[in-house]
């Protein structure tokens, strides 16, 4: 590709602290050459492709923590090379993918298909993700360690919860151990039974059974008490685990702080659950 030099930016990086009007040049490689306020349209070559943006926003690129690719088994839904275009044509340039795949992503086998796929026809970078149980099933956990080692960066059973407190602190026990990610998809199994939309407004106004927010914070709750247990008695290090849980309407935050120590899991356990008032909309202060 031919250099480029983007002008009249506004440049945005919450990482490196910049929110300022400036210019990008891209080279050749298409790496970052130069950035910010020195980068303006009298000092740079005049041969080179100028794009003037007049003030609209560069940003790094975006990373989408839950994508669902169709490949493999769903490819007349979505493929790698559909979902790279998609991406990249909303600022996107990373997605961490999910195993719901038919089959499911739980064995090596499967990873080195999704990598391989990934590199082979996306165009951004894929992290794939690996079931936490086997088939999804909720019932007898996936081999953490192995796949952690042939590329996988979280495990979760996508849009399925582990009901199962058993189960659950095993695989807590399981990811202290071996320092893996685990993400849940909170939903309690009973509450949302045959409901297809969250209560609220809309629900009623459709005269649908919605899925009311205690379906969601049950599941929560639980698996953070499962995790500061874990976490307390593996390490004896004080945990502060930090959970909201938003409505549908965002008229409620709900902030949860567990605290404990290492000598006395029990009495020191203690949960302030408090309703924050919105400051303004989409944003809160504690």
């Amino acid at each position: 590709m031919k250099e480029k030099i983007f002008i009249n930016a506004r440049i945005i990086d919450p990482s490196q602290d910049i929110d300022e009007m400036g210019g990008l040049i891209v080279d050749n490689n298409g790496k970052i050459k130069a950035l910010g306020k020195s980068v303006k349209k009298e000092n740079i070559p005049t041969k080179i492709e100028k794009i003037d943006l007049k003030g609209k926003i560069l940003i790094p690129g975006i990373v989408d923590m839950k994508v669902f690719i169709g490949e493999p088994g769903f490819e007349y839904k979505e493929n790698f090379r559909s979902l790279s275009n998609a991406a990249l044509s909303g600022g996107v340039t990373s997605v961490v993918s999910m195993p719901n795949t038919s089959p499911v992503i739980d064995n090596v086998s499967m990873v080195d298909f999704i990598l391989r796929r990934g590199r082979d026809k996306s165009g951004i970078n894929i992290f794939p993700s690996a079931t936490l149980t086997r088939n999804m099933e909720g019932k007898l956990m996936t081999e953490f360690g192995l796949l952690s080692k042939k590329g996988i960066i979280g495990f979760t059973d996508a849009t399925k919860t582990i009901q199962n407190s058993e189960i659950m602190s095993r695989i807590m026990n399981y990811a202290s151990d071996l320092d893996v990610l685990v993400m849940q998809h909170p939903e309690d199994q009973e509450l949302s039974k045959g409901r297809c939309i969250s209560e609220g407004e809309i629900s009623t106004r459709l005269g649908l059974q919605g899925i009311p927010d205690i379906a969601e914070k049950i599941i929560i709750e639980g698996d953070c008490d499962t995790a500061v247990g874990v976490f307390a008695k593996s390490n004896g290090k004080k945990v502060d685990l930090l959970t909201e849980l938003f409505s549908v309407d965002g008229k409620q935050r709900y902030f949860i702080k567990k605290s404990l120590q290492k000598d006395n899991i029990e009495s020191t356990s203690r949960m302030v659950g408090e309703e924050l008032k919105l400051q303004s909309k989409g944003s809160y202060k504690n």
